[in-house]
This record gives C-alpha cells, structure tokens and sequence, in this order.
C-alpha cells in the first residue's frame, strides 16, 4: 500500500483490514486443505470453494457497484467472459491449486499465492506501461525473500550446481 495519501482518508482502515486478512485467510484455507487431503479430494476441495464463494457472495451482488460495460460487449460476451474466468482461469487454477497441496503441502503450494502480485505489477508494467516505484521494487523483493525462506530455497546450491555442471 505504500505511503499512498489515500490512506488517510477516512474509510480506508477497512482497505488495510482486508490487505492483512487475505493472506491470513490464504494460510487458514490452505493448512486445512492440507489436514483434510485424506479425507478430500483436490477435485472435492476446489468444488467446495468455488460453490461456498458463489453462495456468500450472491446475497450481496445486487449491492455491488457496476462498471459501466462498453458500447460493443452485448450479454453473450459478457456471460461468457464471466464463465470463463470463471471456470477456466480460477475452477482450473483451483484444481491444480489443491493438487499442489496435497502433493507439496500447505508451505509449498502457498508460495504461487505470493509470487500473484509480483506477476501482476510486472505484467502491467510490460503491458500497460504502468509505473513501478521503489516501494513497489522493495516490496517485490520482500516477496520473493519470504518465497525463497519458505521453500528453503538456497542460492548457494544453485551456484554450486551450476559450478558442477561447467565444470
């Protein structure tokens, strides 16, 4: 969030609420995941999500603000982009999600939930040409410390093996 002056407008103590919940409710969801592999399978566990979101969030959609839609995007291309991100991009992401899980473990497979906001920024930057600022750099590299801490990633032995294999 950086030192963004828009954090002190009133309301926003909500916005940082939900920044640091997100990543608790990651860490809960997954080591549950993780403790219940035996019982539920990876397919039972992301139809589970996908059905539970679907439910909570329903009552609320009417309450929902709506970005206005372009001229061209007629209701069959707008459902069918929703069922496709849907679907595809977070049911598909889901199985394989919960797949890691249950091969990996709950550290393991938590760490692509990391790695999101840094491949957001960086696609944004390449793409849109957004800009990237040096809290942004600084907080990127906060992310890929804890990443490589969690997976006990040690550059020493990337070294090493490089050495071996020109060696």
């Amino acid at each position: 969030m950086g030192l963004d002056p828009a954090m002190l407008k009133p309301g926003s103590g909500w916005v940082l609420a939900g920044v640091l919940l997100a990543p608790c409710c990651y860490a809960i969801a997954s080591h549950y995941a993780k403790s219940a592999r035996n019982a539920l399978l990876p397919y039972a566990n992301a139809h589970g999500s996908m059905w539970a979101a679907t439910l909570l969030l329903w009552p609320v959609l009417p309450f929902a603000g709506h970005a206005p839609l372009p001229e061209t995007a007629t209701p069959v291309l707008v459902w069918g982009a929703v069922l496709g991100l849907g679907l595809l991009c977070t049911g598909l992401a889901y199985l394989m999600y919960f797949r890691l899980v249950a091969a990996l473990g709950a550290a393991s497979a938590l760490t692509v939930t990391f790695l999101i906001p840094v491949f957001g920024i960086l696609w944004g930057h390449l793409f849109l040409g957004e800009a990237v600022g040096w809290q942004t750099l600084a907080g990127a590299l906060v992310v890929l410390t804890g990443t490589a801490l969690v997976t006990g990633f040690d550059p020493r032995t990337l070294w090493a093996r490089k050495a071996v294999s020109h060696g």
